[in-house]
């Protein structure tokens, strides 16, 4: 119908509007209208960027078609020099999914033959309180990561210390995984 056709063009707008709603603060009610425009519900959420150079409409779309296909609720746009994507989820998200999605995007941008592509992570917080931090740990994760890798914002003691979270070290913890 001419109104279903309607929604689905609105669409782009709403997810891009509610980015914007994360990386600028706006209140969790305000976020979840806009996400239960885009078809499904949120409580919580972490987000990851992307350096790109070239064909990043390609990009975007890719990662956010494969990450939907694994059955994340993925958002993403592009944003100044960066596709900057939110993971969301209705209920908790365990801490390991932070590593396992950039295992994963990073597998995926190799497949595209985009290596040289930086990925950065932010950690998980509720919709109410945090997803601009996240999106500020993932701009910081990035700037330190380097080519063809991925890093974790990791939150040290004193709060603002961060640890590489080196490619190796995470194909030995699956190898090993593999072998037990």
């Amino acid at each position: 119908s001419a109104l279903l056709t309607s929604v689905e063009a609105i669409k782009p707008i709403v997810e891009l509007d509610c980015i914007y709603g994360m990386i600028s603060g706006k209140s969790k009610e305000e976020l979840q209208r806009m996400i239960s425009f885009l078809g499904f519900e949120a409580n919580t959420g972490f987000c990851f960027v992307c350096s790109y150079e070239k064909n990043s409409r390609y990009l975007l779309r890719k990662v956010k078609g494969a990450l939907q296909e694994v059955g994340l609720n993925c958002i993403g746009e592009l944003f100044h020099t960066e596709l900057v994507f939110f993971i969301l989820s209705r209920n908790q998200i365990e801490t390991r999914k932070t590593s396992e999605v950039g295992h994963f995007v990073r597998m995926l941008l190799d497949e595209l033959g985009r290596s040289e592509c930086r990925l950065g992570i932010g950690t998980i917080y509720g919709l109410e309180n945090g997803l601009r931090e996240s999106y500020k740990e993932a701009l910081r994760a990035v700037e330190l990561c380097e080519e063809s890798s991925y890093l974790v914002y990791k939150k040290t003691g004193e709060g603002e210390n961060d640890v590489r979270n080196s490619y190796d070290e995470v194909i030995v913890k699956i190898l090993n995984g593999i072998k037990s």
